[in-house]
């Protein structure tokens, strides 16, 4: 009869593993300059920007919906979530096309944020050359990625909505929205550029659906004979006017700006903690790593 398997042999031997990586600690401690070299590598690489941000207090005053007895009189149903406020479309707006092209349109946006791919002088944009270039194109034809391609108002969008931030000051109902740029005067006036357009075109959506709600009501309105209904539809024609009057005035729309765009003097500092920090504790860990499989199977080999 053959011997049952001792169920302490699966068991990892703890004291075994530590003194095995007190013994090699040298090689270990070998990779950390390794970790090092990786962190040095981002230091060098990183880039100090100016940061300019601005404080707004978002509008508590959404688009009016049919709701309660006009709603059930007139039969209609609310396709769009109550909870959604203006300030969260002008979030969502940030990184649209639409908004890509209009900033294309009023100031030329790609040939400033792209300047150095383009031509000037004949108009075109200029594609990289070099074997720094060739090899990475390679690189992306074996893993299957999109390689490289001229500017578009969809690449100007993704720029937008990655470098404009919205953040949630902690304890309170203000956002701060910022932009990191290398250049303090650009910084700003992307800031600027984008939030207003963004602003002025979330005005100009619901300017019309506003006129197509008001012209709907009054229809309504000339039709109707029931004195309740009557009163709710005169109730939304006074609401759609106040609205209205808001979408007119040259007041910020989403949100109210508490504090205007501007760019502080100190540019960003990189952290040297998690810079060298994180890629030094991979190195260890790999190392451990190492130590451990080899231990193991050397352990366990006849």
């Amino acid at each position: 009869m053959s011997e049952k398997p001792d169920a302490s042999d699966n068991l990892i031997d703890i004291p075994f593993i530590l003194i095995a990586w007190l013994k090699w600690s040298w090689f270990i401690l070998l990779l950390a300059p390794v970790g090092a070299y990786f962190g040095y590598r981002d230091l060098q690489a990183f880039q100090p920007m100016f940061s300019a941000s601005m404080i707004v207090q978002p509008s508590s005053e959404n688009t009016p919906q049919f709701t309660g007895r006009a709603a059930t009189l007139l039969n209609l149903g609310q396709a769009t979530n109550a909870t959604t406020t203006d300030f969260d479309r002008l979030n969502v707006l940030m990184n649209s096309r639409s908004l890509a092209a209009q900033l294309q349109r009023e100031f030329g946006l790609m040939q400033i944020v792209f300047a150095r791919s383009w031509d000037a002088a004949t108009g075109t944009w200029i594609k990289p050359s070099g074997e720094d270039f060739e090899r990475s194109q390679r690189m992306n034809r074996f893993f299957r990625r999109n390689g490289w391609s001229e500017p578009t108002l969809e690449t100007l969008a993704r720029f937008i909505d990655g470098s404009i931030k919205f953040e949630r000051i902690e304890g309170t109902g203000f956002f701060r929205i910022s932009h990191e740029h290398k250049d303090a005067d650009f910084a700003v006036q992307l800031l600027e550029m984008a939030y207003g357009e963004a602003d002025e075109l979330l005005r100009a959506e619901d300017r019309i659906e506003s006129a197509q709600r008001k012209a709907y009501v009054i229809g309504q309105l000339e039709t109707a004979t029931v004195v309740e209904m009557r009163q709710s539809l005169i109730g939304l024609l006074a609401a759609e006017e106040r609205r209205g009057m808001l979408l007119d005035s040259n007041l910020p729309y989403a949100a109210r700006i508490i504090e205007p765009p501007a760019v502080s003097n100190l540019r960003t500092e990189p952290d040297i903690r998690q810079m060298f920090g994180f890629p030094i504790l991979i190195a260890l860990m790999i190392g451990l790593a190492l130590v451990t499989v080899f231990v193991i199977a050397r352990k366990e080999s006849p």
